[in-house]
């Protein structure tokens, strides 16, 4: 089996020797006498020489070619994001081709078409066998390169206040993002942004579903999420308590609402002579009106003083009075 072009050439030629070249299937690519450069335009071809020597003419010599079989492949898609799936099809340019793909060190799979997958990225080489079934020649078509599967973006983030207060709804998101250039940001109050690292204000109470999509210049794409919980600051002390009273809720005394940090937390009640009658670290720790000894304090108004951090790490000092009732 030979390539498309060969050389064929009388070999006994003398300086009379004029040959006369006959062909089916085949044509001469060039001038030439004993010595041509022929194209085999077809599986098989023949070649016919008629060689004349001094006004004598030898019977006629045939000779077959047959040529490696001629076909290509294409894709649908030679690129995309990873992970790649795409179906190659075998394109024969000949007729009775029989055709193996190559699949690295698996064994090669035959069929006109074949699909690859990829999971990671790079540039990948795709190789082709063909057999005839009419000459046996066979050829090997290898495209070094000829699949890009371009690597797929990391989308990610932090935000630095994941819980935050409606009075510090200030939320920095910082992009932690991979093999990405474009970032399209959802904040999930109908508000978004394109910028790397934004910041956003929520101006409202709730859950709200923050998303990131990450994409690169190739179109590769890449989603991630986050839940933003934005709560009310409603800490507030009462004025009075009654440690006897029919109503539970009555009977202590101790901040009310949401926002303060149970583990940052400090509250001092002083008598009106400026004695500490009650010291507690957690808002969970009520006082029921006891002196530190145990015993009923006299009903009379006492100073407190609050010292906490909020959930958002921001320091918080309020003062008041409260009235115990006997």
């Amino acid at each position: 089996c030979y390539p498309d072009s060969i050389l064929i050439f009388y070999p006994d030629n003398t300086n009379s020797s004029i040959c006369h070249w006959s062909f089916n299937g085949i044509h001469q690519a060039g001038p030439g006498n004993d010595s041509i450069m022929v194209v085999i335009d077809n599986p098989t071809g023949t070649a016919i020489l008629i060689v004349e020597e001094s006004g004598c003419r030898s019977e006629p010599l045939e000779i077959q070619l047959k040529r490696k079989p001629h076909f290509d492949f294409l894709s649908d898609n030679q690129e995309g994001c990873q992970p790649l799936t795409t179906e190659i099809y075998a394109e024969p340019l000949d007729e009775n081709l029989i055709f193996y793909w190559m699949n690295d060190s698996l064994p090669p799979v035959q069929g006109v078409s074949n699909i690859y997958s990829y999971t990671d990225s790079g540039e990948k080489d795709i190789g082709l066998f063909a057999m005839s079934s009419e000459t046996g020649c066979t050829d090997t078509l290898i495209k070094n390169g000829w699949i890009m599967v371009h690597p797929k973006p990391e989308a990610a983030y932090e935000v630095d206040f994941p819980v935050a207060l409606l009075e510090n709804a200030r939320i920095t998101f910082t992009n932690e993002s991979l093999n990405a250039d474009i970032y399209s940001w959802d904040f999930g109050d109908s508000h978004s942004s394109d910028s790397q690292n934004p910041t956003h204000t929520y101006t409202e109470i709730g859950e709200f579903t923050s998303q990131l999509i990450a994409e690169s210049v190739y179109g590769c794409l890449d989603t991630t999420q986050q839940i933003i919980s934005i709560l009310p600051f409603t800490l507030y002390f009462p004025t009075a308590f009654r440690p006897g009273s029919p109503i539970e809720e009555n009977r202590t005394f101790m901040p009310v609402g949401t926002g303060a940090d149970p583990l940052r937390f400090n509250l001092k009640i002083y008598s009106r002579n400026g004695q500490v009658v009650f010291e507690t670290k957690s808002p969970d720790d009520y006082w029921n009106g006891n002196t530190p000894d145990g015993k009923p304090a006299p009903m009379d108004n006492y100073i407190w003083i609050a010292r906490y951090f909020d959930i958002q790490g921001f320091n918080h000092e309020q003062k008041g009075q409260v009235l115990l009732i006997r």
